[in-house]
């Protein structure tokens, strides 16, 4: 899954959404989740660069910055799918 996930920009559209949309649930785990961290790095970055993973906190990070300026949907989306399955990190 890794593979798919690094190499999206060389699947057709349609693969690559459906590959997008499985490894957004593959792991609810920050650390092991490569789409997750791609979507969502500079957001890691800007909001949260000094949290330390583990006990949900860079996803619980995350969340409290949603909406908040230089938030991205593309990182909005998949965090949100990821914690309302009880993610972790």
């Amino acid at each position: 899954m890794t593979c798919l996930l690094t190499n999206t920009t060389a699947l057709r559209p349609s693969c690559r959404l459906h590959v997008e949309r499985r490894g957004a649930w593959a792991s609810a785990n920050y650390l092991m989740n490569p789409y997750l961290q791609k979507r969502c790095k500079g957001e890691r970055n800007r909001f949260c660069a000094e949290e330390t993973p583990g006990a949900m906190r860079v996803i619980g990070c995350l969340m409290d910055h949603v909406g908040e300026d230089g938030f991205s949907k593309a990182c909005a989306g998949p965090l949100g799918a990821v914690a309302r399955r009880g993610g972790h990190d």
